[in-house]
C-alpha cells in the first residue's frame, strides 16, 4: 500500500530546536512521495488512548521514519463514516524528526487511470471494456482483453453486481463517484439488457437511455438514428417519489418515549422512463474516464488483470427537469487554503482562497457551498454556509465555479457539503420495510440534491524569501486536528488532538465533559443492505451502529444465523466489515447474519440477509499482491 503525505498527508516535525544565539525558527513542512517500507502502531506515545483503532505509530517512506501520531484519521476515497490514488506524496515538518499531519493512503498501483470509448460490456460479470474493436468480443480468440478491462469497486452493489477486490479503495456508495460529466450518477446492468421497459434490470434500467428519434427529444444531429442519446434532459418524474412505511403508535404511550405522530404508508409511482429517480446504463459507444488499482484476474483461469475503478466519468450531458426533484451534484475540484502561522522574522506568502468546480443537473438552482463543521466532543456536525453560486452564470451548461482569492472562510474542514436549493434526499439502503417512516433514496439509494466530499488539496504557506527558514505547515487552522472530531465513526471512541502534535508548541487540547456512569443510550447496530454475491468468493459484510460517546469500546459480534456454513473472518481494523467466504456454497442460497453490539448501556442486533448467485464465467478479485509484477494488459 502506498500512503498520501501531503495536503491530507502532510507531516510536521515535533520539535524545532533553536540554535544557541539565533531567533527561533517554525518547525519547517515537508513533502515526501513514495511507498511504505514499513509500518508499526503503538500507543507508546499516548498510553491513556486504549483504543487500538486511535493508535499511533511510524511509517517508512523513502528511507524515512515518520511518526504517525495518536488520533490520526486516514482519510480514503469514500467520506468518513472520499483522491484519486498516488504513489505516497508526504507534506510536513521536519527537523529533528518528522511527525505526520494529515495521511491519506493509496493502494499499490493505484494511479491507473486512463479513458476510451466502451466497445464491450460483459454483463453478466460487471465488465466494461474500453479502448478496444468494437466489431470484436470482449475476449479476443487469443484470450486477451479487448481493450482495457474495468470494474467498479461496488461492495455494496450500489453501481451494479457487488464486487470489490479492496473494499478500502471503493468508490463512494454515498456521494457516487461513478457518473456523467453533469453528475448523474450511472450503472452498469446486472444483466444483458432485454426489450422488458426496465431492461431487465429496475434499478439501471434501459429505458433511462432513450433513443436518437424518440419524438419526446430534440433529435441529435450527429447520433445515427436509433442511437442512444448523450445529451438530454429528464421529465419531471411521477409522484410519489418514494415510497415509506407508515408509522403506527401504540394504544397506551411507552412511559418515557419520545411522542409518536401516526403516518400513512406512501407507494411510490411506477416509473415512467426515462425516470430521473434511477440510474442511467452505460452502454457501447459512450466515451469514458476512469481512475483506480490495477487488480489480478482469476489465475486458475488465466484471467487477465482488470482495473478495480473508483471513479468514472462519462462523457454525457444528462440533465433533471428543471426545480423538480431528484437533482444531482458532483465535484471535480476543491481547494482550500489555511491562511497561515504569523512569524515576526520570516516573510511568507499564506492565502485563505477557495476554489470548487462541479456540476450539477438543474443549472436554475443556486448552489450553496457548505463547510462541516464538527463538534470535537459530541461529533455534532454544523453547516456553516461559505458563499452560493449561480450555475446559469457558467459558458458550459450545468458547471458551477466558486473561486474567491481571500475571505472569512476559515478555519478549513476535513469535508464539504455542495448542495443544489432545489433540495435533497439523503443516501440511504435500500427500501427496508422494517424502518417506519425511512424513504429509498434516489438512485439506487445515493440520495439527491448534495455531494459530500473530503477536501485533499489544502494550500499552506510557502517563503517567499530563499534561503530563510521554512516555514511551518498551519495544521493549528485545522480544528479536526486541533480539537478531534468527536466518536469514531460516529459510535467509538472520542478522536482527540494530534499526539504528538506536528510542530511546537502543542496547541491547548479540548477538555470533553462526561455523562455520569451508568447513564446513557443502548446501541443501535444496523448491519447493512441485503447483498448479492457470487459463489466461490470472499466477501464482506458492512455494519454499522449508533452509540452513546461515553459508552466505552462496545463489544461486535457476527454470528450466521440461517443457509449453507459461510465462514466467517473477523476483521482486526473494523469489525464492523467482516469477511465471509461462499466457496462451495449453491447458487440460489440465502445466507443470514446477524450483528451484535454490545456496551455499558445495552445490546442491540440487527441482520443481512445474502443471496448467492451463479458464479458463471466470474473472475476472483485478489488484489495485484506487488507492483513490479503486474501491468495493465
Amino acid at each position: 500500500m502506498g500512503s498520501l503525505l501531503a495536503g491530507l498527508l502532510a507531516a510536521s516535525a515535533a520539535s524545532a530546536q533553536a540554535v544557541a544565539g539565533s531567533v527561533a525558527s517554525p518547525t519547517p513542512q515537508f513533502d515526501v512521495t513514495g511507498f511504505i517500507q514499513a509500518a508499526t502502531t503503538d500507543n507508546s506515545r499516548c498510553p491513556a488512548i486504549a483504543d487500538p483503532l486511535l493508535w499511533g505509530g511510524t511509517v517508512k517512506v523513502n528511507g524515512i521514519t515518520m511518526i504517525v501520531p495518536c488520533n490520526t484519521i486516514i482519510q480514503m476515497i469514500r467520506v468518513i463514516g472520499n483522491v484519486v490514488s498516488l504513489p505516497n506524496p508526504v507534506t510536513g515538518a521536519l527537523e529533528s524528526q518528522y511527525v505526520v499531519g494529515l495521511i491519506a493512503p493509496v493502494s499499490q498501483q493505484g494511479a491507473n487511470a486512463g479513458a476510451g470509448t466502451i466497445n464491450c460490456i460483459d454483463y453478466a460479470n460487471g465488465f466494461i471494456y474500453a479502448g478496444g474493436d468494437p466489431t470484436q468480443p470482449c475476449v479476443l480468440a487469443t484470450g486477451a482483453p479487448n481493450g482495457t478491462r474495468l470494474q467498479i469497486n461496488d461492495p455494496v452493489g450500489r453501481w451494479g453486481i457487488a464486487h470489490s477486490p479492496e473494499p478500502l479503495f471503493s468508490g463512494d456508495f454515498n456521494n457516487s463517484t461513478v457518473s456523467t460529466a453533469t453528475g448523474y450518477p450511472v450503472c452498469v446492468p446486472r444483466v444483458s439488457p432485454t426489450s422488458a421497459p426496465d431492461g431487465g434490470d429496475p434499478q439501471c434500467p434501459a429505458g433511462n437511455r432513450p433513443l436518437n428519434g424518440d419524438a419526446r427529444f430534440p433529435v441529435a444531429p450527429y447520433r445515427a438514428a436509433g442511437a442512444p442519446l448523450k445529451t438530454f434532459t429528464m421529465p419531471p418524474p411521477p409522484t410519489p417519489l418514494f415510497s415509506t412505511l407508515g408509522v403506527t403508535c401504540p394504544a397506551v404511550p411507552v412511559p418515557g418515549a419520545p411522542p409518536c405522530t401516526p403516518s400513512p404508508s406512501v407507494t411510490a409511482a411506477p416509473p415512467v422512463y426515462p425516470d430521473s429517480r434511477f440510474q442511467v446504463p452505460l452502454m457501447v459507444g459512450d466515451f469514458i474516464t476512469w481512475a483506480g488499482s490495477l487488480a489480478k484476474g482469476d489465475v486458475t483461469k488465466a484471467a487477465p488483470d482488470y482495473i478495480s475503478a473508483h471513479t468514472i466519468t462519462a462523457s454525457l450531458a444528462i440533465f433533471t427537469a428543471p426545480s423538480t426533484q431528484p437533482v444531482y451534484v458532483s465535484v471535480e475540484t476543491i481547494l482550500l487554503g489555511t491562511s497561515g502561522i504569523p512569524t515576526n522574522t520570516i516573510a511568507e506568502e499564506t492565502t485563505s482562497r477557495i476554489f470548487i468546480v462541479g456540476f450539477t443537473t438543474d443549472p436554475t438552482n443556486l448552489i450553496d457551498i457548505n463547510a462541516v463543521d464538527v463538534d470535537p466532543c459530541t461529533g455534532d456536525e454544523t453547516l456553516r454556509l461559505l458563499g452560493t453560486v449561480d450555475p446559469l452564470t457558467q459558458v458550459t451548461v450545468g458547471r458551477f465555479r466558486f473561486h474567491v482569492l481571500g475571505g472569512k472562510f476559515m478555519p478549513p474542514t476535513r469535508e464539504m457539503i455542495i448542495s443544489s436549493e432545489g433540495g435533497q434526499t439523503d443516501a440511504t439502503l435500500p427500501f427496508d420495510p422494517t424502518q417506519p417512516g425511512v424513504p429509498v433514496g434516489a438512485a439506487n439509494g445515493f440520495g439527491s440534491g448534495q455531494f459530500r466530499l473530503p477536501n485533499f488539496d489544502f494550500i499552506f504557506p510557502e517563503n517567499l524569501g530563499l534561503g530563510d527558514p521554512i516555514v511551518a505547515n498551519n495544521f493549528l487552522d485545522m480544528p479536526f486536528l486541533v480539537q478531534g472530531s468527536g466518536p469514531l465513526l460516529g459510535s467509538g471512541s472520542l478522536v482527540g488532538q494530534l499526539t504528538p502534535w506536528p510542530g511546537t508548541p502543542a496547541p491547548p487540547a479540548v477538555t470533553c465533559v462526561t455523562t455520569p456512569a451508568g447513564v446513557g443510550a443502548a446501541p443501535i447496530a444496523n448491519a447493512g443492505a441485503n447483498l448479492v454475491v457470487t459463489s466461490g468468493m470472499q466477501e464482506w459484510l458492512f455494519g454499522t451502529a449508533f452509540e452513546d460517546p461515553n459508552a466505552g469500546i462496545p463489544t461486535v459480534t457476527w454470528t450466521q444465523t440461517a443457509g449453507p456454513f459461510a465462514s466467517l473472518t473477523p476483521n482486526a481494523i473494523d469489525p464492523m466489515q467482516p469477511g465471509y467466504s461462499t466457496a462451495g456454497i449453491a447458487p440460489g442460497s440465502l445466507l443470514t447474519f446477524q450483528l451484535t453490539v454490545t456496551d455499558a448501556f445495552g445490546t442491540s442486533t440487527s441482520s443481512v440477509n445474502v443471496t448467492v448467485i451463479d458464479p458463471a464465467t466470474a473472475d476472483s478479485f485478489d488484489p495485484v499482491p506487488t507492483a513490479a509484477h503486474f501491468k495493465l494488459p
